[in-house]
Formats: C-alpha cells, sequence, structure tokens
C-alpha cells in the first residue's frame, strides 16, 4: 500500500502537484480501519496497540536519592553512550544521502538537553531512532523540525484519537519499519566491506546477526568494540587500510573534547594490549588528541 501511494505521488508530482499524499499515514489509517470495522483483533486474534491513556505526562520534580544516585551511575553512562552511537550512525546515515552537515556537538548538546528535561515528566531516557529516523525520513521529512511537528502530531494523536489509534495493528507498524529498513541498505557499500577483508565480513556478518538475535541498538555497540578490536591485532599490513572519498557535505570532524576522550581511550586500550608494562598516563593524555586523526577512515 505504501509502495502504491508513493507511485501516485510521483505521477501527480510530474503532473505540477506540489503537496504528496502522506503514504505511511494513509497505510496505518486505512489498516486500523479494517480492523475497526470487522472486529479483526477479536474475530481473528490480530495484535493491536491496545488501550492508549488519552493524557500526557504531567510535570514532576525528580526525587533525587543520592544512594540511587552511586548505584545506577555506571548503567546510565552506558545508556548514554549508547543512545549518542546509535544518534550519531542515524545522523551520519541521513546526512550522507540529503547533503546536510553534521554538527556532532550539536546533537550531543541537544541530546543530553532532551534528556534533562524528560527527567522533569517522567521520561525514559531518550535518543535518536534508526527506524523511527528513517521512516521520518523517507516519508518526506527535510530538516530538524519534522521531529517536532512529528512530536506534536503524537501528542494531538494521544489526547483526541486515543480510543481509535487502539486499534493500529502491530503488523502494519512493522511493516513500515521493514520497508524502511530494506531502503536504508546500502547494498554498495555492504559488498565493499564484504570483500575488503575477512575481518571486515565477519564484522558485517556479526553486527548483523546481532541485530535480529538481540536487538538493533545493542547490534551497533557489538560492531563497534569489533571494529576496535582491530587495534589489538599489531601493527596494519600494507594494502590493509583501504582510503577511499568522504562525502564532503558531511562533517566528520568531532568536538575537541569528545575528540581528545576517544583518543584517550585507543591509546590506553592499544598499549595495554601491545605491553604490559605500567602505563604513563600523562604521556597518554598528551599524545590522545593526536589519535583520533589516525581513525577518521574507521
Amino acid at each position: 500500500m505504501v509502495v502504491g501511494v508513493r507511485r501516485f505521488n510521483d505521477f501527480y508530482r510530474r503532473r505540477g502537484a506540489r503537496i504528496p499524499i502522506p503514504q505511511h499515514l494513509v497505510a496505518v489509517i486505512l489498516m486500523a480501519a479494517l480492523v475497526w470495522c470487522f472486529r479483526l483483533d477479536e474475530r481473528y486474534a490480530v495484535k493491536i496497540v491496545g488501550a492508549i491513556p488519552a493524557a500526557l505526562p504531567r510535570f514532576e520534580l525528580p526525587d533525587v536519592k543520592w544512594d540511587q544516585v552511586r548505584l545506577l551511575a555506571g548503567n546510565a553512562f552506558a545508556l548514554a553512550v549508547l543512545g549518542l552511537l546509535e544518534a550519531v550512525a542515524m545522523a551520519k546515515s541521513i546526512a550522507s544521502r540529503t547533503g546536510q552537515k553534521l554538527d556532532i556537538n550539536q546533537q550531543c548538546l541537544s541530546e543530553g538537553a532532551a534528556n534533562l528535561a524528560g527527567s522533569f515528566f517522567q521520561c525514559i531516557p531518550g535518543s535518536g531512532s534508526l527506524t523511527r529516523s528513517a521512516v521520518n525520513q523517507q516519508a518526506g521529512a527535510v530538516s530538524q523540525w519534522s521531529g517536532v511537528f512529528s512530536a506534536i502530531a503524537v501528542a494531538g494523536t494521544v489526547l483526541l484519537f486515543a480510543p481509535l489509534a487502539q486499534f493500529i495493528p502491530r503488523a502494519a507498524l512493522a511493516g513500515l519499519l521493514m520497508l524502511a529498513a530494506f531502503r536504508m541498505v546500502e547494498r554498495r557499500q555492504l559488498l565493499f566491506h564484504l570483500r575488503a577483508s575477512k575481518f571486515d565480513a565477519g564484522v558485517v556478518l556479526a553486527t548483523a546477526l546481532a541485530a535480529v538475535v538481540i536487538s538493533v541498538e545493542f547490534c551497533i555497540v557489538i560492531g563497534v568494540f569489533l571494529s576496535l578490536s582491530s587495534m589489538c591485532r599489531g601493527p596494519p599490513k600494507a594494502g590493509w587500510c583501504v582510503s577511499r572519498k568522504q562525502p564532503s557535505n558531511v562533517s566528520a570532524r568531532v568536538g575537541p573534547a569528545i575528540n581528545r576522550a576517544i583518543g584517550f581511550f585507543f591509546t590506553v586500550w592499544k598499549e595495554s594490549c601491545s605491553s604490559g608494562r605500567s602505563l604513563n598516563w600523562r604521556s597518554i593524555w598528551r599524545r590522545s588528541s593526536r589519535q583520533p586523526r589516525a581513525m577518521s577512515a574507521w
């Protein structure tokens, strides 16, 4: 249905139409209407979204207890790193296709400010989503304001159409995500990494398997750390690194603070793997500002 509406939009765009039909929204509304009209959830046990409370989260100051802060600090840091990795990966993927400039510093500040504000409304930790961002971009979004309008649309749906939105079948949402995931695959890049080396092919296959067996979020972390493990395999061989042209419209520069922290982490890891002697932390910190430059291709 989404593909049919998309072709319909292309046909009328060539005839001068400026406002396209929202293809994903039409598919979801029609599927929910079919479930509601024929009671498919009761007759054929079709899984639906279920009851949605017609209310928005209320403002409430967080109950801060320092013993809980100390207990949850490690897990909170892991969630922050995981969310940042996922958001940056998705942002770079979309920016490489749309030609938009990417500012990693702004991404970090925006994500931190959003989670800080959400803590006053009992929200769970949030981050940029691979699937939702892909669906948003494929639906026609061209700027960051699309996220604001999406949030307004979700709030309006919850307040005004909650009794009807509960009939949205989960299979319809799964179909939209599968379509978005299929369109995200860059076949040339996939073949490039599969043919580059056996280690690169293993990283690709392990990451894909982790996405199916574990989750999409953790497969990114698994793929990243498998890539990092290549640094402990010794000096690179001739021809091992393949230079390729990076998109000129995507900013590959990370902020100075994050850049130096990443370099410090990699330097400590590399020296701990190559030698068993004690590490000179001050010397590593001075050299860490130069380390990420060699990782620009990574």
